[in-house]
Protein backbone atom coordinates (compact mmCIF):
# COMPACT_ATOMS: atom_id res chain seq x y z
CA UNK A 1 0.00 0.00 0.00
CA UNK A 2 1.41 3.01 -1.09
CA UNK A 3 0.67 6.73 0.75
CA UNK A 4 0.57 9.84 -1.38
CA UNK A 5 1.52 13.12 0.28
CA UNK A 6 0.55 16.61 -0.75
CA UNK A 7 3.44 17.88 1.36
CA UNK A 8 6.25 16.65 3.78
CA UNK A 9 4.56 17.60 7.41
CA UNK A 10 5.94 15.90 10.44
CA UNK A 11 1.71 16.40 11.90
CA UNK A 12 0.58 14.80 9.05
CA UNK A 13 3.07 12.03 9.01
CA UNK A 14 2.14 11.66 12.74
CA UNK A 15 -1.65 11.59 11.86
CA UNK A 16 -1.41 8.47 9.77
CA UNK A 17 1.09 6.84 11.52
CA UNK A 18 -1.83 6.93 14.07
CA UNK A 19 -4.66 5.88 12.11
CA UNK A 20 -3.45 3.32 9.59
CA UNK A 21 0.13 1.90 11.32
CA UNK A 22 -0.98 2.10 15.09
CA UNK A 23 -4.85 1.69 15.21
CA UNK A 24 -5.36 -0.65 12.34
CA UNK A 25 -1.65 -2.45 12.18
CA UNK A 26 -1.08 -1.61 8.30
CA UNK A 27 1.65 -1.26 6.69
CA UNK A 28 2.72 1.67 3.98
CA UNK A 29 5.46 3.17 1.84
CA UNK A 30 4.93 7.19 2.19
CA UNK A 31 6.07 9.41 -0.84
CA UNK A 32 5.40 13.23 -1.57
CA UNK A 33 2.98 14.35 -4.37
CA UNK A 34 3.54 17.81 -6.50
CA UNK A 35 2.56 20.71 -3.79
CA UNK A 36 -0.89 21.42 -5.90
CA UNK A 37 -2.30 18.35 -4.90
CA UNK A 38 -5.16 18.81 -2.42
CA UNK A 39 -5.44 15.38 -0.86
CA UNK A 40 -3.55 11.99 0.30
CA UNK A 41 -3.96 9.50 -2.24
CA UNK A 42 -3.67 6.02 -0.81
CA UNK A 43 -3.10 3.39 -3.27
CA UNK A 44 -3.87 -0.44 -3.40
CA UNK A 45 -1.92 -3.31 -4.85
CA UNK A 46 -4.16 -3.05 -8.45
CA UNK A 47 -4.84 0.60 -8.31
CA UNK A 48 -7.61 1.08 -6.52
CA UNK A 49 -7.42 4.19 -4.53
CA UNK A 50 -8.81 6.22 -1.38
CA UNK A 51 -8.29 9.90 -1.43
CA UNK A 52 -8.85 11.93 1.64
CA UNK A 53 -9.10 16.07 1.42
CA UNK A 54 -6.59 17.65 3.52
CA UNK A 55 -5.92 21.63 4.69
CA UNK A 56 -2.67 23.04 3.63
CA UNK A 57 -2.69 24.22 7.14
CA UNK A 58 -1.59 21.10 8.56
CA UNK A 59 1.56 21.43 6.38
CA UNK A 60 2.99 24.07 8.43
CA UNK A 61 0.15 24.64 11.39
CA UNK A 62 0.17 28.56 13.41
CA UNK A 63 -1.82 27.60 15.92
CA UNK A 64 -4.72 30.25 16.40
CA UNK A 65 -8.40 29.64 17.92
CA UNK A 66 -9.25 30.94 14.32
CA UNK A 67 -8.27 27.52 12.98
CA UNK A 68 -10.53 25.75 15.62
CA UNK A 69 -14.02 24.92 13.65
CA UNK A 70 -16.90 27.32 14.26
CA UNK A 71 -19.24 24.83 13.78
CA UNK A 72 -19.15 20.88 13.48
CA UNK A 73 -20.64 19.12 10.24
CA UNK A 74 -22.49 15.48 10.05
CA UNK A 75 -21.97 12.48 8.01
CA UNK A 76 -25.79 10.20 8.56
CA UNK A 77 -25.54 6.48 7.16
CA UNK A 78 -27.62 7.55 4.61
CA UNK A 79 -24.54 9.35 2.80
CA UNK A 80 -22.16 7.05 4.33
CA UNK A 81 -22.57 3.51 4.66
CA UNK A 82 -19.19 3.36 6.07
CA UNK A 83 -19.47 4.93 9.55
CA UNK A 84 -19.43 2.46 12.40
CA UNK A 85 -22.63 4.82 13.88
CA UNK A 86 -25.68 6.11 12.78
CA UNK A 87 -23.72 9.62 12.55
CA UNK A 88 -20.21 10.81 12.50
CA UNK A 89 -18.51 14.51 13.52
CA UNK A 90 -16.74 16.16 11.09
CA UNK A 91 -14.74 19.21 11.93
CA UNK A 92 -12.95 20.04 8.83
CA UNK A 93 -13.42 19.55 5.09
CA UNK A 94 -16.95 18.55 3.82
CA UNK A 95 -19.28 15.79 5.07
CA UNK A 96 -19.70 14.18 1.70
CA UNK A 97 -17.87 11.27 -0.22
CA UNK A 98 -17.96 10.15 -3.97
CA UNK A 99 -17.91 6.14 -4.16
CA UNK A 100 -17.03 3.76 -7.35
CA UNK A 101 -15.98 0.05 -7.62
CA UNK A 102 -11.85 1.44 -8.09
CA UNK A 103 -11.89 4.85 -6.31
CA UNK A 104 -13.39 6.67 -3.34
CA UNK A 105 -13.06 10.39 -2.95
CA UNK A 106 -13.38 11.64 0.91
CA UNK A 107 -13.91 15.03 1.06
CA UNK A 108 -13.75 14.94 5.37
CA UNK A 109 -10.48 16.12 5.95
CA UNK A 110 -10.33 13.51 9.43
CA UNK A 111 -6.88 14.37 9.30
CA UNK A 112 -7.16 17.11 10.41
CA UNK A 113 -9.82 16.25 12.63
CA UNK A 114 -7.76 13.64 14.30
CA UNK A 115 -4.83 15.76 15.20
CA UNK A 116 -6.55 18.50 16.39
CA UNK A 117 -8.31 15.78 19.02
CA UNK A 118 -5.10 14.02 20.10
CA UNK A 119 -2.45 17.02 19.59
CA UNK A 120 -5.03 18.23 21.81
CA UNK A 121 -3.54 22.26 20.27
CA UNK A 122 -7.21 23.19 20.96
CA UNK A 123 -6.29 23.87 24.52
CA UNK A 124 -2.96 25.61 23.85
CA UNK A 125 -4.70 28.29 22.31
CA UNK A 126 -7.67 28.74 24.16
CA UNK A 127 -6.87 30.67 27.41
CA UNK A 128 -9.75 30.08 29.53
CA UNK A 129 -9.24 28.26 32.40
CA UNK A 130 -11.33 27.27 35.30
CA UNK A 131 -10.64 27.70 39.38
CA UNK A 132 -7.55 25.68 39.86
CA UNK A 133 -5.90 26.69 36.24
CA UNK A 134 -7.51 23.81 34.45
CA UNK A 135 -9.15 23.90 30.99
CA UNK A 136 -12.52 23.75 31.59
CA UNK A 137 -14.89 21.20 29.65
CA UNK A 138 -17.39 24.10 28.83
CA UNK A 139 -14.47 25.59 26.49
CA UNK A 140 -13.86 22.57 24.19
CA UNK A 141 -15.05 21.83 21.15
CA UNK A 142 -16.13 18.32 21.80
CA UNK A 143 -18.33 19.67 24.73
CA UNK A 144 -19.93 22.05 23.08
CA UNK A 145 -20.58 20.30 19.90
CA UNK A 146 -22.18 16.94 21.70
CA UNK A 147 -19.43 14.12 21.14
CA UNK A 148 -17.26 14.49 23.78
CA UNK A 149 -18.64 11.13 25.18
CA UNK A 150 -17.57 9.21 21.59
CA UNK A 151 -14.38 8.05 20.71
CA UNK A 152 -14.16 10.15 17.34
CA UNK A 153 -10.81 9.13 16.72
CA UNK A 154 -11.71 5.45 17.03
CA UNK A 155 -14.60 6.14 14.68
CA UNK A 156 -12.29 7.40 11.78
CA UNK A 157 -10.29 4.24 12.11
CA UNK A 158 -12.94 2.18 11.58
CA UNK A 159 -14.72 3.78 8.54
CA UNK A 160 -11.21 4.30 7.35
CA UNK A 161 -11.19 0.44 7.46
CA UNK A 162 -14.49 -0.14 6.03
CA UNK A 163 -13.41 2.04 2.98
CA UNK A 164 -10.31 -0.03 2.50
CA UNK A 165 -12.11 -3.16 2.79
CA UNK A 166 -14.37 -2.00 -0.02
CA UNK A 167 -11.75 -1.60 -2.56
CA UNK A 168 -10.29 -5.16 -1.71
CA UNK A 169 -7.22 -4.23 0.99
CA UNK A 170 -5.19 -7.73 1.38
CA UNK A 171 -3.41 -6.65 4.77
CA UNK A 172 -4.89 -8.25 8.14
CA UNK A 173 -6.30 -5.98 10.77
CA UNK A 174 -4.68 -5.68 14.05
CA UNK A 175 -6.44 -7.10 17.14
CA UNK A 176 -7.01 -5.04 19.74
CA UNK A 177 -8.32 -6.04 23.05
CA UNK A 178 -11.07 -4.50 25.56
CA UNK A 179 -9.31 -3.64 28.90
CA UNK A 180 -9.75 -2.31 32.29
CA UNK A 181 -7.14 0.01 34.24
CA UNK A 182 -8.60 0.62 38.02
CA UNK A 183 -6.32 3.47 39.07
CA UNK A 184 -6.42 5.04 42.51
CA UNK A 185 -4.43 8.85 43.27
CA UNK A 186 -3.09 8.76 46.91
CA UNK A 187 -3.63 12.06 48.04
CA UNK A 188 -4.02 10.94 51.62
CA UNK A 189 -3.06 7.59 52.57
CA UNK A 190 -4.20 7.86 56.50
CA UNK A 191 -7.75 10.10 57.77
CA UNK A 192 -6.73 10.25 61.14
CA UNK A 193 -3.25 11.19 61.96
CA UNK A 194 -3.56 12.64 65.71
CA UNK A 195 -5.75 14.59 67.91
CA UNK A 196 -5.45 17.31 65.47
CA UNK A 197 -7.32 15.56 62.47
CA UNK A 198 -9.99 14.66 64.58
CA UNK A 199 -10.82 18.07 65.63
CA UNK A 200 -10.63 19.36 62.08
CA UNK A 201 -13.28 16.69 61.28
CA UNK A 202 -15.33 17.46 64.12
CA UNK A 203 -15.50 20.82 63.34
CA UNK A 204 -16.65 20.43 59.52
CA UNK A 205 -19.19 17.93 60.42
CA UNK A 206 -20.76 20.23 62.83
CA UNK A 207 -20.06 23.68 60.90
CA UNK A 208 -19.76 23.03 57.55
CA UNK A 209 -21.77 19.99 56.90
CA UNK A 210 -23.95 20.56 59.98
CA UNK A 211 -24.37 17.03 60.79
CA UNK A 212 -24.25 16.01 64.10
CA UNK A 213 -24.49 11.49 63.27
CA UNK A 214 -21.52 12.78 61.01
CA UNK A 215 -19.59 13.96 63.92
CA UNK A 216 -20.44 10.66 66.15
CA UNK A 217 -19.02 8.47 63.00
CA UNK A 218 -16.29 10.42 63.08
CA UNK A 219 -15.84 10.24 66.77
CA UNK A 220 -16.01 6.70 66.57
CA UNK A 221 -13.93 5.60 63.58
CA UNK A 222 -10.99 8.02 65.68
CA UNK A 223 -10.86 6.44 68.65
CA UNK A 224 -11.93 2.32 67.31
CA UNK A 225 -8.80 3.24 64.66
CA UNK A 226 -6.65 4.43 67.78
CA UNK A 227 -7.85 0.99 69.37
CA UNK A 228 -6.89 -1.01 66.80
CA UNK A 229 -10.28 -2.37 66.84
CA UNK A 230 -11.06 -0.77 63.02
CA UNK A 231 -9.09 0.39 59.91
CA UNK A 232 -8.13 3.48 59.41
CA UNK A 233 -11.14 4.96 56.87
CA UNK A 234 -8.34 6.01 53.70
CA UNK A 235 -7.15 2.34 54.54
CA UNK A 236 -8.82 0.75 52.03
CA UNK A 237 -5.79 -0.57 49.80
CA UNK A 238 -6.46 -3.78 50.74
CA UNK A 239 -10.07 -3.74 49.67
CA UNK A 240 -8.75 -1.93 46.35
CA UNK A 241 -6.61 -5.43 45.72
CA UNK A 242 -8.88 -7.64 46.70
CA UNK A 243 -11.18 -6.28 44.04
CA UNK A 244 -9.25 -5.84 41.26
CA UNK A 245 -7.59 -9.72 41.66
CA UNK A 246 -11.06 -11.01 41.79
CA UNK A 247 -11.78 -9.79 38.27
CA UNK A 248 -8.20 -10.44 37.49
CA UNK A 249 -7.11 -6.62 36.92
CA UNK A 250 -4.13 -4.86 38.27
CA UNK A 251 -4.21 -1.87 40.82
CA UNK A 252 -2.17 1.39 39.64
CA UNK A 253 -1.98 3.58 42.90
CA UNK A 254 0.07 6.78 42.27
CA UNK A 255 1.06 9.02 45.45
CA UNK A 256 1.33 12.17 46.15
CA UNK A 257 4.65 12.76 47.79
CA UNK A 258 5.64 16.27 47.28
CA UNK A 259 4.13 19.81 46.84
CA UNK A 260 4.54 23.43 48.44
CA UNK A 261 0.60 24.31 48.38
CA UNK A 262 -2.46 24.05 50.48
CA UNK A 263 -3.49 21.54 47.94
CA UNK A 264 -0.86 18.94 48.36
CA UNK A 265 -0.93 19.24 52.67
CA UNK A 266 -2.20 15.93 53.09
CA UNK A 267 0.09 13.95 51.27
CA UNK A 268 2.94 11.99 53.40
CA UNK A 269 6.93 11.62 52.45
CA UNK A 270 7.38 8.26 50.64
CA UNK A 271 9.60 7.38 53.00
CA UNK A 272 7.56 7.67 55.62
CA UNK A 273 6.88 3.88 57.51
CA UNK A 274 2.94 4.22 57.08
CA UNK A 275 3.52 4.59 53.31
CA UNK A 276 6.69 2.35 53.47
CA UNK A 277 4.07 -0.39 54.91
CA UNK A 278 1.61 0.44 52.05
CA UNK A 279 4.54 0.07 49.23
CA UNK A 280 5.37 -3.41 50.13
CA UNK A 281 1.81 -4.40 50.46
CA UNK A 282 1.36 -3.20 47.06
CA UNK A 283 4.44 -4.99 45.60
CA UNK A 284 3.81 -7.99 47.22
CA UNK A 285 0.23 -8.25 45.96
CA UNK A 286 1.96 -7.78 42.50
CA UNK A 287 0.43 -3.96 42.16
CA UNK A 288 1.59 -1.13 40.62
CA UNK A 289 3.39 2.18 42.36
CA UNK A 290 3.15 5.12 40.27
CA UNK A 291 3.46 8.82 40.69
CA UNK A 292 0.96 11.58 41.73
CA UNK A 293 2.84 14.70 40.65
CA UNK A 294 1.95 17.68 42.93
CA UNK A 295 -0.57 20.51 42.23
CA UNK A 296 2.57 23.03 40.29
CA UNK A 297 4.27 20.10 39.12
CA UNK A 298 2.68 19.82 36.20
CA UNK A 299 4.89 22.82 34.55
CA UNK A 300 7.88 23.19 37.19
CA UNK A 301 10.32 20.83 35.98
CA UNK A 302 12.49 21.04 38.86
CA UNK A 303 9.40 20.13 41.31
CA UNK A 304 8.13 16.83 38.91
CA UNK A 305 11.90 15.86 38.81
CA UNK A 306 12.66 16.26 42.26
CA UNK A 307 9.04 14.12 43.49
CA UNK A 308 10.01 11.57 41.25
CA UNK A 309 13.66 10.82 42.57
CA UNK A 310 11.83 11.04 45.63
CA UNK A 311 9.30 8.67 45.04
CA UNK A 312 11.94 5.90 42.90
CA UNK A 313 14.35 6.40 45.64
CA UNK A 314 11.76 4.98 48.43
CA UNK A 315 9.31 2.85 46.00
CA UNK A 316 10.04 -0.82 45.93
CA UNK A 317 9.39 -0.87 42.20
CA UNK A 318 10.60 1.20 39.10
CA UNK A 319 7.97 4.11 38.48
CA UNK A 320 6.78 4.40 35.04
CA UNK A 321 3.38 5.83 35.11
CA UNK A 322 1.09 8.36 37.33
CA UNK A 323 -1.50 11.44 37.30
CA UNK A 324 -0.88 15.02 37.55
CA UNK A 325 -2.54 16.23 40.99
CA UNK A 326 -5.93 17.93 40.46
CA UNK A 327 -5.42 16.96 36.39
CA UNK A 328 -3.44 20.05 36.25
CA UNK A 329 -2.16 19.97 32.62
CA UNK A 330 -0.83 22.28 30.33
CA UNK A 331 -0.48 21.13 26.50
CA UNK A 332 2.44 20.33 25.55
CA UNK A 333 4.73 21.50 28.12
CA UNK A 334 3.22 18.57 31.00
CA UNK A 335 3.64 15.94 28.32
CA UNK A 336 7.24 17.53 28.14
CA UNK A 337 8.00 16.77 31.42
CA UNK A 338 6.50 13.25 31.61
CA UNK A 339 8.81 12.22 28.80
CA UNK A 340 12.10 13.83 29.24
CA UNK A 341 12.13 11.86 33.14
CA UNK A 342 11.37 8.69 30.71
CA UNK A 343 8.16 7.84 32.09
CA UNK A 344 6.24 5.30 30.07
CA UNK A 345 2.67 6.76 30.14
CA UNK A 346 0.58 9.42 31.93
CA UNK A 347 -2.97 9.54 32.62
CA UNK A 348 -4.77 12.94 33.41
CA UNK A 349 -6.96 13.64 30.30
CA UNK A 350 -10.21 13.56 31.31
CA UNK A 351 -12.72 16.43 32.20
CA UNK A 352 -13.29 16.39 35.70
CA UNK A 353 -17.02 17.30 35.25
CA UNK A 354 -17.47 14.90 33.38
CA UNK A 355 -16.43 11.12 32.35
CA UNK A 356 -15.72 10.94 28.43
CA UNK A 357 -13.14 10.92 25.82
CA UNK A 358 -11.16 14.47 25.95
CA UNK A 359 -8.68 13.08 22.96
CA UNK A 360 -11.67 11.62 21.32
CA UNK A 361 -9.94 8.27 21.69
CA UNK A 362 -10.50 5.26 24.02
CA UNK A 363 -7.22 3.58 24.25
CA UNK A 364 -3.54 4.16 24.99
CA UNK A 365 -2.02 6.27 21.76
CA UNK A 366 1.68 7.99 21.66
CA UNK A 367 1.73 11.82 22.47
CA UNK A 368 2.98 14.63 19.94
CA UNK A 369 4.69 17.38 20.63
CA UNK A 370 3.21 20.52 18.88
CA UNK A 371 6.16 22.81 19.93
CA UNK A 372 8.57 20.47 18.94
CA UNK A 373 6.60 19.09 16.00
CA UNK A 374 7.69 15.49 17.48
CA UNK A 375 6.01 12.62 18.43
CA UNK A 376 7.41 11.85 21.61
CA UNK A 377 8.44 8.86 23.32
CA UNK A 378 5.35 8.98 25.91
CA UNK A 379 1.91 7.33 25.70
CA UNK A 380 -1.17 8.94 26.42
CA UNK A 381 -3.84 6.67 28.52
CA UNK A 382 -6.78 8.85 28.68
CA UNK A 383 -8.72 8.84 31.84
CA UNK A 384 -12.55 8.00 31.22
CA UNK A 385 -14.32 8.27 34.25
CA UNK A 386 -13.62 9.13 37.61
CA UNK A 387 -15.56 8.78 41.03
CA UNK A 388 -15.01 12.87 41.61
CA UNK A 389 -17.20 13.80 39.06
CA UNK A 390 -20.39 12.59 40.28
CA UNK A 391 -19.21 13.16 43.83
CA UNK A 392 -17.97 16.85 43.38
CA UNK A 393 -17.86 18.36 40.62
CA UNK A 394 -21.12 17.23 38.69
CA UNK A 395 -23.50 15.94 41.77
CA UNK A 396 -25.54 12.68 40.26
CA UNK A 397 -27.20 9.76 42.21
CA UNK A 398 -24.97 6.69 42.64
CA UNK A 399 -27.94 4.66 39.97
CA UNK A 400 -27.48 7.36 37.60
CA UNK A 401 -23.68 7.16 37.49
CA UNK A 402 -23.60 3.75 37.39
CA UNK A 403 -25.79 3.86 34.37
CA UNK A 404 -23.22 7.09 32.43
CA UNK A 405 -20.20 4.49 33.85
CA UNK A 406 -22.06 1.59 32.11
CA UNK A 407 -22.79 3.28 28.86
CA UNK A 408 -19.05 4.26 28.20
CA UNK A 409 -17.99 1.17 29.07
CA UNK A 410 -20.38 -0.09 26.39
CA UNK A 411 -18.47 2.10 24.07
CA UNK A 412 -15.05 1.25 25.08
CA UNK A 413 -15.87 -2.64 24.48
CA UNK A 414 -17.52 -2.13 20.87
CA UNK A 415 -13.90 -0.15 19.96
CA UNK A 416 -11.76 -2.75 21.69
CA UNK A 417 -10.03 -0.10 23.94
CA UNK A 418 -8.26 0.86 27.29
CA UNK A 419 -11.28 1.96 29.95
CA UNK A 420 -9.36 3.68 32.86
CA UNK A 421 -11.29 4.52 35.97
CA UNK A 422 -9.90 6.37 38.62
CA UNK A 423 -11.44 6.26 42.43
CA UNK A 424 -9.55 7.58 45.39
CA UNK A 425 -8.72 5.69 48.24
CA UNK A 426 -10.48 8.25 50.95
CA UNK A 427 -13.94 8.15 48.89
CA UNK A 428 -15.09 4.77 50.07
CA UNK A 429 -16.39 5.48 53.24
CA UNK A 430 -15.97 4.85 56.73
CA UNK A 431 -17.51 1.01 56.74
CA UNK A 432 -16.94 -1.69 54.61
CA UNK A 433 -20.94 -1.22 53.15
CA UNK A 434 -21.05 2.32 52.20
CA UNK A 435 -22.48 2.95 49.36
CA UNK A 436 -19.03 4.07 47.32
CA UNK A 437 -17.51 0.67 48.15
CA UNK A 438 -20.88 -0.99 46.61
CA UNK A 439 -20.81 1.29 43.32
CA UNK A 440 -16.96 0.57 43.14
CA UNK A 441 -17.70 -3.25 43.60
CA UNK A 442 -20.84 -2.84 40.90
CA UNK A 443 -18.67 -1.11 37.74
CA UNK A 444 -15.62 -3.83 38.17
CA UNK A 445 -18.70 -6.61 37.56
CA UNK A 446 -20.27 -4.72 35.21
CA UNK A 447 -16.94 -4.91 33.38
CA UNK A 448 -16.28 -8.65 33.84
CA UNK A 449 -19.62 -9.32 32.54
CA UNK A 450 -19.50 -7.18 29.60
CA UNK A 451 -15.94 -9.41 29.13
CA UNK A 452 -17.98 -12.98 29.76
Amino acid sequence: MTVLLPFDSLELKYTLHLLLRYLLGLDYELEIAPEEQRSVEITLLGGKRLSIAVDPWLANPKYDKSQIPASVKWFKKNNNAFIPEQDLPILYGEANLAVSPDRIDLNADLLSTTFFMLSRWEEHVVKERDQYGRFPANAALSVKSGFYQRPIVDEYAEMLWNMLQYLGIQQERKKWEFKLFPTHDIDNPRKWRGLHTLFRTLGGDLLKRKSPSMARNSWRSFWKTRQGTEKDPFDTFDFLMDCSERYGLQSHFFFLCGGKTPFDKEALPPSHPIVQRIFEKINRRGHVIGLHSSYDAYTDEQLFKTELELLQKHAPQEIKCGRQHYLRFEVPTTWQLWAKEGLEWESSMVYPEEAGFRCGICREFPVFDIHQRKMLPLFERPLILMEGSWMRYNPKSPDRFLEDAKNLMEVVKRYKGTFVLLWHNSTLGFHFESENRKLYERILSFVAESES
